[in-house]
C-alpha cells in the first residue's frame, strides 16, 4: 500500500495556497460532528453514574449548538448554489430543492432525537431514546472506504502447485470441451479428436529415406494417439509421480528400441484439406502491423518462420491463452499456447494454413530441467511447472525421476512436403500437415560474478554498529531509532566498492556478465522437422481457434449498493489476449447534457485577452448532489461498457474477477467514488519495449499538440487516462526488472502470472445524511497494487530462498509504489513525497516510535497498546489469527498533511505479504497543489475547441503548463524502463540508476548475520530498500 502526500508550494505563482487547500468546508465539519455525536451518544449510554451521564449530556448539547452553527453555513451555501444555477435546466433546480428538503428533514429528526435524550428522566427512557438516535445515526453515516485485508489471499504472493494428472487418452481432452463446441456451428470453434490409425491421422503413409533422418526425426518421437507395442519389444515397469507424490504404476517402452524402430520409416499424415478457419484471424491470431511486417521480413517462408519463433521466444511454463500472438512477439516470453499462436499468426499471415494441437508429451527430466530454468532439483522443476497450472507428473525408474509427462500445445502447418520439406518450390509438391513445436528448446546458462566473494563486506561489524545505537526491546518485541543515515551511507560506500571492482576488473561489463545469462541454443534448420522433438504420449484435440475455456479472462464489474439509490451495474468480460498491451481506464462522464451544464457553470470563463487560466480560478469543489454521472470502461480510449446513472460521489464497488483454465477464480474488490478516474495496467508476463515505446510516442504526440495549443481531438483519456496508465505500467516495468535481477542473484526462477495495478485519481467526498454527497473535491492520486502474483521456485529446491525472494521483492514493490509516481508527478517547484508502508515505518523509526512485530504469542499484549486506526487494528488481528506476522508502528505519524500508519503483513512460511497504509489500500496517494485540474479532466468528456475552457492550457510556473511538465516526466520514465534492454546495460550505469539496485546485493549479504524473523532484521532490510534515506 502506498500514499503520496504532495509538498504544497506557498509560492504566489502557484495560485493555490496550502492554507486554502486545508480549509475545512461546512459539509466536512458536519460529517465530522455527526461522527463525534455518535461517539458521545455511546458515552451517555455507558455512563456509570448520574453525574457522568449529566456531563455527557452536556457534551451532546454543545455538539447540537455546533450543528446549528454549521447549519447556518450550509444554508448560506445552498442559497449561493441556488443563485448560481438559476438559469440551468429545470431538472437541476428540482434536484437542488429535493436535496435541501432531504437535508432539512434529517436535521430536524436529529435535533429531535438529541432533545429527547436530554429531556429523558428515567434510565429506561434514556436508553430508549439513545437506541433510537443510534439507529438513526447508523443509517445516515457514510460507509468506510477501507477494504478489509484477506490474510489468506495476500496481494503480493506466489502461486502454489495444483497437481493435475496429465490426460493420456484423446477422449479425455474432448469431454471437457464438448459442451462448449456444441454452442457454436462454426467449424473453427469445434475442436476435433485426432483420428484414425497411428499418429491420429486418417491414413498413414510411408516415407522412405536413403540416409539418416537426424535433425528431421527425433529419436524420442512417437507421434501416436493409440500406441501399440511393436513386435519384439517388452514393456518395462515404471512409476508415474506427481512431484514427490504417490507413485502410480504405468507401462511404457524401452527408449532405445523405439528410437531404432522410428529411424527407418516415418509415419506422416495423408493430407486432410484445411478449412477456412485454418487461415482465419481469431482473438489470439490477429494480422497486426507487427505480425504482417515480421511475416514479410521472414519472406513468408515457413522454414524461416519456424526458425525465428523457435530461436527467439523464451518458454514459460504456464497454462492457457494469456498474451496472444502480437504480445508474444513483443515480450518474447511466452507459454506454449501463446508461442503457438505466434507461429500460427505468422504462418496464416503468409497464407499457410495452421492449427493448434493439444496433447500430452514425455520428455527426459534433464532436458526439462534445462528447458524451464536450469533447475538442479527435479521435484522443484516439476513444482515450477505445476504452479503455472500445467498438468504434469514425473516418471520414475529406480526411485529417480527419469521422464516428465505434461500436457502441451504445438502446431500443425499445411505445407509442401517431400524433396523440399517445407521450403518454397515451383514444383507441384503435395502438401501435408506437419507437426511443429517452437516451444521446446534448450538453453545455455552462463554463471555471473559472485560479488559477495569478490567485494567482501563486513556484515558483522555493520550489524554491531546498528545494534549499539538502536533501541531494541526484545521482551516487548519492538525496535526503534535504527540509524537510517548510517545504513544509507554504508550502502553508498559498498556501491562505490563494487563499481571500483568492476572498473578495474571488468570495465566493459554489462548486467548479464555480472548476474549471468540465459541464451537459447539456436538451430538454423534448412527444412522443416517432420516430427516433434520428444515422445508424444497422446494427441488429444486439434482446433483452429483456442476454445474459450482455455483463455484467461477478466470480468469487470461496477455496482451500487445504496439505501436510497439504484443504478444499473456495469459488467463486461474480456479475455486477456484481447486486453494484452492495451490501456484500460475506468472513468465517469456526465450522464446528460444537463449534468455537463452544471460542471461548465462552475468553470472559469476564458480570458478576453487570451491569457491562460490560473489554477486559483478553478473551483475547489463541486456540488455533487446536482451532478449525475455514469461509469465507462475504456480499452485504448474506446468505451466497451457503460453503467447506469448515479449521483456523483456515491460509493460503488469495483470488481475485477480473474478466471483461469483449470483453476479457481480470483476476485479483486475495491470501493470507488463515482467521479473518480482509474488507470489499470495488466502485466501478463513482462512489460515489453514495444509497449513502452508506443506509450512514449503517444505521450510525445499529445505534449506536442499542447505546446502548439492545438486541443482538437484531445480527450480526457488522452491526458489523465494516459498519465494514470503510464504510472501503473511503469511500476510493473521497473518491478519486473528488479525481480529478474533479484532472482538471478538468489538462485531462484520466477514467472510473472497475470497481475493488475490501479493508479487512480481519487475524490474527497463530503456527505450529508444517508451518505448523500454534498460536495466533491480533488482527493489525490492513489496506487493500489492488489494482485501481484508470481511463481517462485529455488533451483536447488531450498524453500528458504523462495521465501527470502518474496520478502525482498515485496519490499521493492512497496518502495516503487511511491518512487514511480513521485518521478512523474513531481515538478521543480512542487516535489512529490510518498508515504508507502515502508516509508511510514521509516518515519516512525526516525521519530523514535516503537516498531512492533506481532504474532500469536504477543498479540494480546501489544494490540491494546497500539494507538492507530481501528480498521488497521482489525486487519492486524485477523492477519495474526490466520498465522501471519505483522510489523507496525505503535502510533500514527503525520506527513505533509497525511495522518496514519504503515503496516506490513507477512506469511512466515511463504514470504507472501501485504504492504499497507491506513485506509486499506495496497498503494499510494498524491496530493498536489495543482490537482484540482485533475478533477476537471476526470469529469469533462472532451475539450471543445473555442468552448468553455481550455483546461489543458492552464498555466504553471515559468510559462509552461503543469500538464506538459507531467507528460515530460512520463516520457522520461518510460524511456528508462525498457526491461528487455536491462540485461545488456552497462553494469556500472545500472547500479547507479536506482539505489534499490544496490539493495539487491545488500539484503543477501546481511541476511546470514542479522537473521530474518526478528524486528531488527526487518527494519534494517526495510531501511536498506528506501532510496531517499
Amino acid at each position: 500500500m502506498f500514499e503520496i502526500a504532495h509538498a504544497i508550494s506557498n509560492s504566489s505563482e502557484s495560485g493555490v495556497k496550502s492554507s486554502e487547500l486545508k480549509k475545512e468546508k461546512a459539509e466536512e465539519k458536519l460529517q465530522k460532528t455527526l461522527e463525534e455525536i455518535e461517539q458521545i451518544v455511546e458515552e451517555v449510554q455507558q455512563s456509570k453514574s448520574a453525574e457522568e451521564q449529566k456531563s455527557n449530556k452536556e457534551k451532546l448539547k454543545t455538539k447540537k449548538t455546533e450543528i446549528w452553527n454549521i447549519d447556518v453555513e450550509i444554508k448560506k451555501q445552498f442559497k449561493e448554489t441556488e443563485d448560481k444555477i438559476k438559469d440551468l435546466p429545470g431538472e437541476i433546480l428540482q434536484r437542488h430543492k429535493d436535496f435541501v428538503k432531504h437535508y432539512d428533514d434529517n436535521l430536524k429528526e436529529l435535533n429531535a432525537d438529541l432533545d429527547a435524550i436530554d429531556k429523558a428522566k428515567t434510565e429506561a427512557e434514556t436508553n430508549a431514546k439513545i437506541e433510537k438516535t443510534k439507529a438513526f445515526l447508523e443509517k445516515v453515516k457514510p460507509p468506510k472506504k477501507h477494504t478489509p485485508l484477506d490474510p489468506n489471499n495476500l496481494p503480493h504472493r506466489t502461486a502454489e502447485p495444483e497437481w493435475i494428472e496429465p490426460r493420456t487418452r484423446p477422449e479425455q481432452f474432448i469431454e471437457e470441451l464438448s459442451a462448449e463446441a456444441q454452442k457454436s456451428n462454426s467449424e473453427k470453434a469445434f475442436p476435433t479428436l485426432a483420428k484414425g490409425g497411428k499418429g491420429g491421422f486418417d491414413k498413414p503413409i510411408l516415407v522412405a529415406s536413403n540416409g539418416s533422418l537426424k535433425g528431421i526425426l527425433s529419436n524420442n518421437s512417437n507421434y501416436t494417439s493409440n500406441a501399440v507395442i511393436p513386435a519384439g519389444l517388452k514393456p518395462e515397469s515404471r512409476s508415474f509421480r506427481k512431484g514427490s507424490g504417490y507413485p502410480i504404476e504405468t507401462f511404457g517402452y524401452d527408449k532405445e528400441s523405439i528410437g531404432t524402430s522410428a529411424s527407418s520409416n516415418l509415419l506422416l499424415a495423408l493430407a486432410t484439406p484445411p478449412i477456412s478457419a485454418d487461415l482465419a484471424q481469431t482473438i489470439e491470431v490477429q494480422f497486426t502491423p507487427e505480425i504482417t511486417a515480421k511475416a514479410e521480413e521472414l519472406q513468408h517462408n515457413p522454414v524461416k518462420i519456424y526458425n525465428y519463433v523457435r530461436n527467439n521466444i523464451e518458454f514459460v511454463p504456464t497454462y492457457g491463452s494469456i498474451q496472444g500472438a502480437n504480445m508474444c512477439l513483443q515480450t518474447k516470453l511466452c507459454n506454449a499456447f501463446d508461442t503457438s499462436s505466434l507461429l500460427i499468426a505468422l504462418l496464416r499471415a503468409s497464407n499457410i494454413p495452421a492449427k493448434y494441437v493439444q496433447g500430452t508429451v514425455e520428455i527426459p527430466i534433464e532436458k526439462v530441467k534445462n528447458w524451464v530454468g536450469n533447475f538442479i532439483d527435479s521435484n522443484s522443476a516439476l513444482s515450477f511447472i505445476a504452479s503455472g497450472g500445467i498438468p504434469v507428473g514425473g516418471i520414475t525408474e529406480g526411485g529417480q525421476i527419469k521422464y516428465v509427462q505434461m500436457e502441451h500445445v504445438w502446431v500443425e502447418a499445411y505445407v509442401p512436403y517431400g524433396p523440399y520439406s517445407g521450403r518454397p518450390s515451383k514444383l507441384n509438391v503435395p502438401k501435408t500437415w506437419i507437426p511443429l513445436d517452437s516451444n521446446f528448446k534448450q538453453y545455455h546458462y552462463s554463471e555471473g560474478v559472485n560479488l559477495q566473494t569478490e567485494v567482501p563486506f563486513d556484515a558483522e561489524a555493520f550489524i554491531n554498529q546498528i545494534q549499539s545505537t538502536a533501541t531494541i526491546n526484545e521482551p516487548e518485541s519492538y525496535v526503534t531509532n535504527v540509524d537510517a543515515n548510517y545504513i544509507q551511507t554504508t550502502l553508498t560506500d559498498y556501491q562505490a566498492q563494487i563499481q571500483s571492482y568492476i572498473n578495474q576488473n571488468m570495465p566493459n561489463a554489462i548486467v548479464g556478465d555480472i548476474l549471468g545469462k540465459k541464451e537459447i541454443i539456436k538451430q538454423e534448420l534448412g527444412i522443416l522437422p517432420a516430427t516433434l522433438p520428444y515422445k508424444t504420449v497422446v494427441t488429444g484435440i486439434k482446433y483452429s481457434e483456442i476454445p474459450d475455456s482455455l483463455r484467461h479472462k477478466i470480468t469487470f464489474g461496477v455496482s451500487l449498493n445504496h439505501l436510497l439509490y439504484e443504478a444499473s451495474p456495469l459488467t463486461v468480460t474480456k479475455s486477456l489476449p484481447e486486453l494484452a498491451g492495451k490501456k484500460i481506464t475506468l472513468n465517469y462522464s456526465p450522464a446528460t447534457a444537463s449534468d455537463e451544464s452544471v460542471i461548465n457553470k462552475y468553470l472559469p470563463k476564458p480570458h478576453a485577452d487570451g491569457t491562460p487560466i490560473d489554477p486559483s480560478e478553478l473551483p475547489t469543489s463541486l456540488p455533487a448532489y446536482l451532478i449525475n454521472v455514469k461509469p465507462e470502461l475504456r480499452v485504448d480510449g474506446l468505451v466497451i461498457a457503460t453503467g447506469g446513472s448515479l449521483t456523483m460521489g456515491l460509493t460503488e464497488n469495483f470488481t475485477m474477477s480473474f478466471s483461469y483454465p483449470k483453476q479457481s477464480k480470483k476476485v479483486i474488490s475495491n470501493l470507488i467514488e463515482a467521479g473518480e478516474y482509474l488507470g489499470i495496467a495488466l502485466d501478463l508476463g513482462r512489460i515489453s519495449k514495444e509497449q513502452m515505446t508506443a506509450l512514449k510516442t503517444k505521450l510525445e504526440a499529445t505534449k506536442a499538440k499542447l505546446e502548439a495549443k492545438d486541443f482538437t481531438n484531445i480527450t480526457k483519456d488522452d491526458i489523465l487516462g494516459d498519465l494514470l496508465y503510464t504510472t501503473a505500467l511503469s511500476y510493473f516495468a521497473e518491478l519486473d526488472a528488479m525481480n529478474y535481477m533479484q532472482a538471478k542473484t538468489m538462485g531462484v526462477n520466477i514467472i510473472r502470472l497475470p497481475s493488475e495495478n490501479i493508479f487512480s485519481f481519487e475524490l474527497a467526498v463530503a456527505t450529508s445524511f444517508y451518505d448523500i454527497p454534498i460536495s466533491v473535491s480533488a482527493g489525490g492520486l492513489a496506487m493500489d497494487v492488489d494482485h501481484n502474483v508470481h511463481v517462485v521456485k529455488a533451483l536447488n529446491g531450498d524453500n528458504d530462498k523462495k521465501k527470502q525472494f518474496m520478502l525482498d521483492s515485496g519490499m521493492n514493490s512497496s518502495a516503487l509504489e511511491h518512487s514511480v509516481p513521485e518521478q512523474i508527478f513531481s515538478t521543480p517547484e512542487n516535489p512529490a513525497q510518498g508515504i508507502s508502508a515502508l516509508k511510514a515505518l521509516k518515519i516512525a523509526n526516525d521519530q523514535g516510535i516503537p516498531i512492533y512485530t506481532i504474532n500469536k504469542t504477543n498479540i494480546n499484549t501489544i494490540l491494546p497498546q497500539l494507538q492507530i486506526d481501528a480498521d488497521a487494528k482489525s486487519d492486524i488481528r485477523n492477519a495474526v489469527n490466520a498465522g501471519k506476522e505483522v510489523t507496525v508502528s505503535k502510533t500514527n505519524i503525520s506527513f505533509n498533511g497525511w495522518n496514519g500508519c504503515g503496516y506490513i503483513v507477512i506469511d512466515p512460511v511463504t514470504g507472501a505479504g501485504a504492504y499497507m497504509i491506513s485506509g486499506g489500500m495496497n498503494g499510494a496517494l498524491i496530493i498536489i497543489a495543482i490537482i484540482t485540474i485533475c478533477l476537471m479532466y476526470a469529469l469533462l468528456p472532451a475539450i471543445i475547441e473555442g468552448g468553455v475552457i481550455s483546461l489543458f492550457g492552464i498555466s504553471f510556473i515559468g510559462g509552461g503548463t503543469v500538464t506538459e511538465a507531467f507528460l515530460a516526466s512520463a516520457i522520461l520514465i518510460v524511456t528508462q524502463l525498457f526491461f528487455v534492454l536491462m540485461i545488456n546495460k552497462d553494469f556500472s550505469a545500472w547500479l547507479q540508476e536506482e539505489c534499490n539496485n544496490i539493495s539487491i546485493f545488500f539484503s543477501q549479504i546481511i541476511r546470514g548475520t542479522i537473521g530474518q524473523n526478528n524486528p531488527l532484521a526487518l527494519l534494517v532490510k526495510l531501511l536498506g530498500q528506501l532510496c531517499d534515506g
